[in-house]
């Protein structure tokens, strides 16, 4: 609270107002001159509680409820109010034509230090029991509708769509359909400091990413260390000596032959799917194929996007682009996707494309890190029965969506606790969910297996 801030409010709470607390008595420093010689309009602390005090009882509109500690916690002996709670009651009195006694007593409510006080069980003005509380207990609960219960019906479905919404949809349909339809956004939350001492440079990625651009360029990883140093990304001393001998072994054990590869122009298209228009433009065209430089491991999300590139690419295979495989350089590998048959890439690429439409008129059981994790569990487990391979998929779902004590769930996403939040089966027990992973995971993963 500051002076000449305040703000009108129906209810207004003052709490400890005791002696010596508020108005506030500040010390000055024993060198502070300015405070032990004070002149005309210096500030001082004590006055602005003052006049906050005042403020605060204009801006109460309806109610004021000023308190402190009566007795203490130690000796149950009476301490002694806020003089201007004092100076309050001597006003109000005057105004009244009460004394200060009387106006305590019948506006001053003492209240015992321990709930168990015999005083609450009286019968006084104390009670013990809140009807209110009981009604609210004994009222059968009500059933909370759920946030989505049939498609929107109003507007005509796209008829195009660009490569870059189309692969952002699927990174988070949920999200997707909630800002596009209802112009939400997720909740602002400030990640707090870490209190923990940093041993690994906070700036990783960049640090990667400027290494891969050294080792790409030929250039000696001495400067590159010394650029890295002078911007405080890298430590100094023994410390930062390890790092950068991490950083370089790293960016060495590349394949110098895919990061010299030469870059190709890119590459417009448009594809037509059962009367929806995908266009874009093929930007990581190299002559060994498509290349993403990638200064991390990517996460489910970035998996979607970088598989959804690669059927693209192998559904228009623009001419003189190579081999139409896609590489991941990351950091220390290259991960390699193998070229996909025209036709096949196509079909799998229609069914993405389908399923957008879909997701226009309502939100997808689709959580990227939860709907990989089953796909891949359904293929890794190919060697047990169906329904062996079923169970092995819900356990690694469950696990993902509702997370654990060291990982917080897909569940707990502002996005999906929105909309699924309030409905009685998870949505990685609807039918829709497993029909997803089967119609579009599946065989998406089953033509990479190779790479994944």
């Amino acid at each position: 609270m500051v002076p000449m801030r305040s703000l009108p409010f129906k209810t207004i709470c003052l709490l400890g107002l005791n002696d010596g607390l508020f108005p506030r008595n500040t010390r000055a420093a024993a060198f502070d001159l300015i405070a032990r010689h004070p002149k005309k309009g210096d500030r001082a602390r004590r006055d602005d509680d003052r006049y906050l005090f005042l403020e605060s009882l204009i801006s109460a509109r309806e109610h004021l409820y000023l308190s402190y500690v009566g007795r203490s916690i130690r000796t149950n002996e009476a301490l002694a109010p806020s003089a201007l709670l004092n100076e309050l009651a001597d006003c109000i009195a005057d105004m009244t034509g009460k004394s200060t006694a009387e106006l305590y007593a019948g506006q001053i409510e003492q209240h015992p230090l321990q709930a168990f006080s015999t005083r609450y069980f009286d019968g006084g003005s104390l009670s013990s029991s809140r009807q209110d509380y009981a009604d609210a207990l004994n009222r059968p609960s009500e059933t909370r509708p759920p946030f989505y219960t049939r498609p929107l019906e109003d507007g005509e479905p796209p008829l195009s769509v660009s490569q870059n919404e189309l692969t952002t949809f699927w990174k988070n349909p949920v999200k997707h359909w909630l800002r596009h339809t209802l112009d939400w956004q997720p909740p602002y939350l400030e990640e707090a400091d870490s209190a923990g001492e940093p041993f690994a440079p906070p700036k990783s990625r960049e640090i990667t990413a400027a290494y891969l651009q050294a080792r790409r360029e030929h250039r000696d990883f001495a400067d590159t260390a010394a650029e890295l140093t002078a911007q405080s990304m890298l430590p100094a001393g023994q410390l930062g000596t390890l790092w950068r001998a991490n950083f370089e072994t790293a960016a060495k054990s590349l394949e110098q032959e895919i990061l010299d590869s030469p870059k190709l122009p890119a590459a417009p298209y448009e594809y037509l799917s059962d009367g929806l228009t995908l266009h874009g433009s093929l930007t990581a065209l190299h002559l060994h194929g498509q290349i993403h430089f990638l200064d991390h491991r990517p996460n489910a999300p970035e998996k979607i996007g970088l598989y959804l590139q690669h059927l693209i690419y192998n559904t228009v295979r623009p001419a003189g682009s190579g081999d139409f495989s896609s590489r991941w350089v990351l950091p220390d590998e290259i991960l390699t996707l193998p070229p996909v048959p025209a036709g096949h890439a196509a079909e799998i690429l229609n069914g993405w494309l389908a399923y957008y439409l879909i997701g226009q008129t309502r939100p997808l059981p689709f959580f990227p890190k939860t709907s990989l994790a089953a796909a891949q569990t359904l293929l890794s487990e190919s060697k047990k029965s169906e329904d062996e391979k079923l169970q092995a998929a819900r356990k690694a779902a469950a696990t993902h969506y509702f997370g654990g004590k060291m990982n917080v769930g897909q569940a707990d996403y502002a996005e999906v606790a929105l909309v699924f939040g309030k409905d009685e089966t998870p949505p990685i027990e609807s039918e829709l969910f497993w029909l997803l992973i089967e119609n579009l995971l599946l065989p998406t993963l089953s033509a990479l297996q190779e790479a994944v």
